[in-house]
């Protein structure tokens, strides 16, 4: 799978991953945190091997509906790309400006 995928299904993970069932949480931390293979999973839990595949596809869908709807993700890469911007200016009543208006201070 691509890098990029992972990546952001990871992050979607930090972000939502209470809002899964706890089965659904201890198989994708076993699989993503940990590095757990499938087929480890399976074993260690006692299920087959497609029933894991099956959690773990459909935990990725329910996280991207969970970004769909609330956006947590999208808006913390863009409080982050401003917070870099920010960190850019020279001018400290320009910071000050920039401050007050993102974070309202």
């Amino acid at each position: 799978m691509d890098i990029v995928k992972e990546q952001n299904i990871v992050k979607l993970i930090d972000l939502y991953i209470n809002l899964l069932t706890p089965r659904q949480q201890e198989i994708l931390k076993m699989h993503y945190n940990y590095d757990v293979s499938i087929s480890e999973i399976a074993e260690n839990l006692k299920v087959t091997r497609q029933s894991v595949k099956d959690c773990i596809n459909k935990c990725k869908s329910q996280l991207s509906e969970f970004e769909e709807k609330l956006k947590l993700l999208e808006k913390e890469q863009t409080l982050n790309s401003e917070i870099e911007n920010i960190l850019t200016l020279n001018d400290i009543n320009v910071i000050k400006e920039k401050l007050k208006e993102h974070f309202a201070i």
